[in-house]
């Protein structure tokens, strides 16, 4: 099993290790699209590469009294991961320190590294789910295609983003998200959206595996299943074919963990 530096699967929760300042709306779009830090002495802002494309955008950081450094995004094996640059014009966004900048909305999350003028992350997902209290979000990713393209597809991914201090003074940043995550391949696939359980310690979803179906509760920390229960759901073939989760199952897992 592959171990890269942090946590990453269908899975996947960011943990911001920083003084942190509160989520803020949007800029108006008015605003020259930019962002500015707390102490005011780092700018992040976007421009249309060509004002008859106004869709296709060029990112730049710049420090006080320095000349602009254009940002370098991440990247993915799958092209629909990858969220763009026009959606930090519609997301909430928070500086952590001077160090982060961080944008979520309800699919996706991105963070700049300014002291590498590159985004660690910068994509969405097939599920998101924001901790209660604590800036930590469950990802389930998407899949390369629904298995009735691919039929060897029969295993999701669990993971967990954490932004520790050894990963952002890494001299030679990756260019892939995947690099700044641990990850561990689950058993099956995943078929409904993960919660989190009522005391945000754990992470409940269900799981297809080997035709069965099984309640499994991982913890929200280090990602190891602490329990695994049969549960009497049919499956539809649709659904397991399909790279989808299905959304009518989580009232199901919601009152299995009461």
């Amino acid at each position: 099993m592959k171990m890269p530096i942090l946590i990453i699967g269908t899975l996947l929760i960011v943990t911001l290790l920083y003084a942190q300042t509160e989520w803020v709306d949007p800029p108006s779009h008015d605003n020259l699209k930019q962002w500015q830090s707390p102490k005011k002495a780092i700018t992040f802002f976007i421009k249309a590469k060509d004002p008859k494309e106004p869709f296709l955008y060029e990112m730049f950081l710049q420090r006080e009294k320095e000349e602009p450094l254009k940002v370098k995004s991440t990247e993915s094996e799958l092209r629909r991961e990858h969220m763009g640059h026009g959606w930090f014009l519609d997301a909430k966004y928070k500086w952590v320190g001077e160090r982060l900048l961080v944008f979520n909305n309800d699919i996706g999350i991105g963070v700049l590294d300014v002291k590498q003028a590159r985004f660690l992350i910068n994509n969405s997902f097939e599920s998101l789910v924001k901790h209660s209290t604590e800036d930590k979000w469950i990802f389930v990713r998407y899949r390369g295609a629904g298995r009735q393209w691919d039929p060897t597809i029969r295993q999701d991914k669990l993971g967990l983003i954490e932004l520790t201090p050894e990963v952002l003074k890494s001299e030679n940043p990756s260019t892939s998200f995947l690099d700044h995550v641990r990850w561990i391949e689950l058993p099956g696939l995943i078929i409904s959206p993960p919660i989190w359980t009522k005391n945000a310690t754990e992470i409940a979803f269900l799981q297809w595996i080997d035709g069965k179906t099984y309640l499994c509760l991982h913890d929200g920390k280090s990602l190891k299943e602490n329990k695994r229960t049969l549960v009497e759901i049919a499956v539809p073939k649709e659904i397991l074919e399909s790279p989808r989760l299905m959304d009518d199952l989580k009232p199901k897992v919601e009152s299995l963990i009461k």
